[in-house]
């Protein structure tokens, strides 16, 4: 099973565990997200293939992973009547496991994409590829029950994506 998957199960069953004794109650509702795109960084690598008979083909995935994190407000605010609660460490462990499942298909696409990507290095050739990082990021509002009374809270959620290009490509001397 996929580590990423077992850790998000995990997640969510400790945090019913710790939430559930708590009074909340695991009803989450993401409202439709706000999704932007931008480039973010540039990264570079070299790969050699001097002392092979064939050439090397990696895939980007084996250089450069899919990432996603979830950040949230401070504090979630109460639908009804506007009072503030801060969110504990154990709840957002709860709604980020929400969260993370929401976008799990946009994260699971993007892996695929990544891995289907072929840095190819020629036999007696070392190649220098730039590796690009672009971000997604999701921003949107999640509604949850917490002591009886229903909370809003912001959220962002953030996906980092690589693509690589070819830069540069020189002989091995030797």
């Amino acid at each position: 099973m996929n580590p990423k998957i077992t850790l998000s199960v995990l997640l969510i069953c400790l945090g019913l565990a710790l939430v559930g004794c708590s009074g909340a109650a695991v009803q989450v509702q993401a409202a439709q997200p706000v999704a932007s795109k931008s480039a973010r960084s540039k990264e570079f690598i070299e790969i050699y293939n001097c002392d092979a008979q064939t050439d090397l083909h990696r895939s980007l995935a084996e250089e450069a992973q899919v990432t996603s994190t979830t950040t949230f407000s401070t504090f979630a605010a109460a639908t009804t009547t506007g009072d503030s609660l801060q969110l504990s460490d154990e709840l957002k462990a709860v709604l980020t496991a929400q969260i993370e499942s929401t976008y799990q298909k946009n994260v699971e696409a993007a892996t695929t994409r990544v891995s289907q990507v072929d840095l190819l290095v020629p036999v007696g050739k070392i190649r220098a590829y730039d590796i690009f990082w672009t971000q997604e990021t999701y921003s949107s509002s999640v509604v949850f029950e917490f002591n009886d009374a229903k909370y809003t809270a912001a959220y962002t959620y953030t996906v980092n994506i690589p693509d690589a290009a070819v830069s540069s490509e020189i002989a091995c001397t030797g």
